[in-house]
């Protein structure tokens, strides 16, 4: 190992800390994008695979971050296959992958674990590099045709009744109740925009009610600011994020007063990020079943 290596955990953890320890969640979109721009969610323009968890975040990030308008990106090779150059000085994303690794047992307890070869199998992250649209010449793509259309419902009643939870309106707090199942949304008049006003809701809904143990059953935690609660917040948030990308919804970050708790968790454990997003996505996963979409 070199001096200086940082493992794929590692590099994630730090893009986020990065932007968390400046009082940002990088994840958060400021607005709607305009002109032709495509779904949402990043996508790869040679083979048309959507990205998805941490991919899907890290990604978006490096689109608001660096003002690309189409989320589509492709790897060198793919770029070459279509006919395509990438522009001199472009510095690609990395997209993460796991992948099964073998090798020797170090201990006893190991080689009692080992397979009929004599080694262990683990799981490891890995990545490799790809580009943006806008980092490649010569290759012109129908960007209206790239659009994956979406089988979730973007009305917050309507993904109210999809998820099953109870939607309600008054107050002036947003919040969700697992003991009630039931989601507590100030009126929509109250909000800045409806784009603020879905964005909370797709993280009460989307997000915590997808929770329940009735559905996927994640732990909420037992008080503010326990491990299990601050891990929950992320994954409401990303599950936001996924939806927001999802229907091109701009909007901010709905809970800023847990920026520390998060920071204090993630370099604690630097694959708590990684795992959020994970968790996020099999929320959308569900989602989308549920609505009808192919299963993931």
């Amino acid at each position: 190992m070199s001096n200086g290596f940082k493992s794929p955990y590692q590099l994630i953890t730090d893009r986020i800390l990065q932007d968390l320890e400046r009082g940002v969640a990088a994840w958060v979109k400021p607005g709607s994008s305009e002109g032709p721009v495509v779904a949402s969610r990043p996508m790869n323009f040679s083979n048309f695979t959507v990205y998805r968890g941490v991919n899907t975040i890290m990604l978006h990030i490096a689109c608001v971050e660096r003002g690309w308008p189409v989320p589509a990106f492709a790897t060198f090779n793919q770029v070459r296959k279509l006919k395509g150059s990438i522009i001199k000085g472009s510095k690609g994303e990395h997209v993460f992958f796991k992948s099964q690794v073998e090798r020797d047992p170090k201990s006893a307890e190991e080689e009692g674990r080992a397979g009929p070869n004599g080694k262990i199998t683990r799981t490891v992250l890995k990545g490799y590099t790809v580009f943006n649209l806008a980092q490649v010449e010569g290759i012109e793509l129908d960007l209206p045709g790239l659009a994956k259309p979406s089988e979730i419902p973007s009305e917050v009643v309507a993904l109210a009744q999809l998820v099953g939870v109870t939607l309600r309106h008054g107050g002036d707090k947003a919040f969700y109740r697992p003991d009630s199942d039931a989601v507590t949304m100030p009126v929509p008049e109250s909000f800045e925009s409806l784009a603020h006003y879905k964005t909370t809701a797709f993280h009460e809904i989307g997000g915590h009610g997808t929770g329940h143990e009735s559905r996927l059953n994640r732990q909420f935690g037992k008080k503010f600011g326990d491990q299990a609660y601050i891990f929950e917040e992320i994954v409401a948030e990303l599950c936001a994020a996924f939806l927001a990308m999802e229907f091109n919804v701009g909007g901010d970050l709905r809970h800023p007063e847990y920026i520390a708790s998060w920071v204090k968790l993630l370099k604690g454990d630097n694959r708590a990020f990684y795992r959020a997003a994970a968790e996020a996505q099999r929320a959308m996963d569900w989602i989308r079943e549920r609505a009808g979409g192919p299963s993931p």
